[in-house]
């Protein structure tokens, strides 16, 4: 039986411990690479796109490539009553400078309205989030990110204090009404620090008495199991209609950027397995050495064996059983290992560390069957020597 097999196994390996050691914690190390690249590698694609659709990544992006072709209320309009979509937020971006308690810092302005939370993933801190009637009435009020309020004051409820905001649109006193915690974290880490926060204000209070003033983005929202291409395509026909030119709206879907982002991660991780496998082709060539050393240890009690009985394929089993244990074991604890390490270390950096778990498993099998596969002649050669041999070594 297999157990009875594996149990000969054990007690063969077991006569060598310090060399059986040092085979399974090479096979380990092995393991350990690529399943620790596997869990970052699907770690870091699980964490883009929680980023990517907390700022939008759900939605498609409607923008204009001239002045011909204009993002007015009434195109917002347009797009709003088209089927298939939710809700749309017509957006206004620049980049500025925010000033507070004599400090400056560069940030990202975005002048939006009542509906942005419904596109862009927020979560209300402290205070209130901006109101219809904040954008009818041009109100020079904001809502700030966690990260300027840290910036500034090192706390994260600052409603109620002021900030000068400074840019293309002007110069501008707001009152700090609201305190969120918005995605694209891991994008202002990527800026170095070049863009350290974000500022919503009521995209009125940037037109100031120019109500024509065009929208850079509008945001569109669409409802489930509706075909994302259709709605574009529709939406970019119904705004050109008017317009010489087709091409000058643009409706990019966000979801097909954070699909080839997504494929970016995977290819980067495959290429850096890759790699780390090779130390999993070593660690078969570890495993072929250390039986060709066993099957001279044990050339005496081969011929004894056959002299008895034992037929070819008994020794063949024997020695593959030994070359599995010794692989199986091996891979079972680098696995573990890269497993209790990337659950640990992500409970301390504050990340939920994604388990690739059908991954595991092929790694784990594919390093069971090199191990066994290099096992291959060692057994063989085992298997062919001849109870003469025996005589001659006793």
């Amino acid at each position: 039986m297999i157990s009875d097999w594996i149990s000969i196994s054990w007690k063969n390996i077991s006569r060598k411990k310090t060399r059986t050691i040092l085979t399974v914690l090479s096979i380990a190390i092995g393991v350990f690479s690529v399943v620790i690249i596997s869990i970052i590698g699907e770690t870091g694609k699980f964490l883009i796109n929680n980023e990517m659709e907390s700022i939008g990544a759900g939605c498609i992006m409607v923008g204009t490539n001239g002045a011909n072709a204009p993002l007015y209320k009434e195109q917002t309009e347009i797009i709003k009553n088209q089927n298939g979509v939710e809700s749309v937020a017509p957006i206004k971006m620049s980049y500025s400078q925010v000033f507070m308690r004599k400090m400056t810092a560069k940030c990202m302005l975005w002048g939006v309205d009542n509906n942005l939370g419904n596109v862009i993933s927020e979560n209300l801190l402290y205070g209130r989030n901006i109101l219809e009637s904040d954008i009818e009435n041009k109100r020079n009020i904001c809502v700030v990110d966690v990260n300027t309020a840290q910036a500034f004051y090192k706390r994260d409820n600052i409603v109620g204090k002021q900030i000068k905001i400074s840019g293309i649109y002007g110069t501008k006193i707001l009152e700090v009404v609201g305190v969120v915690e918005t995605g694209g974290a891991i994008f202002q880490q990527f800026t170095s620090g070049k863009i350290p926060c974000f500022v919503f204000v009521p995209y009125t209070s940037l037109m100031g008495s120019n109500s024509k003033s065009n929208f850079d983005r509008v945001a569109v929202k669409l409802n489930d199991n509706i075909s994302t291409s259709q709605v574009s395509e529709r939406i970019q026909s119904v705004l050109s209609s008017n317009i010489d030119n087709k091409s000058s709206y643009t409706v990019e879907d966000m979801s097909k950027i954070q699909s080839e982002m997504d494929n970016i991660v995977s290819i980067i991780t495959i290429i850096v397995s890759m790699i780390a496998g090779r130390s999993l082709v070593i660690s078969g060539i570890g495993v072929m050495t250390v039986m060709l050393s066993s099957i001279k240890e044990r050339t005496k009690e081969i011929g004894i064996k056959k002299s008895v009985g034992a037929k070819q394929k008994d020794i063949l089993k024997e020695f593959m059983y030994e070359a599995f244990t010794v692989s199986f074991l091996g891979s079972i604890i680098g696995s573990i290992v890269a497993v209790l390490l990337a659950t640990v270390s992500g409970v301390f950096i504050g990340i939920h560390a994604v388990i690739p778990w059908n991954m595991i498993v092929v790694c784990i099998c594919l390093t069971i069957t090199i191990g066994v596969v290099f096992a291959v002649y060692p057994s063989l050669k085992a298997s062919k020597l001849q109870p003469a041999q025996a005589v001659r070594e006793i």
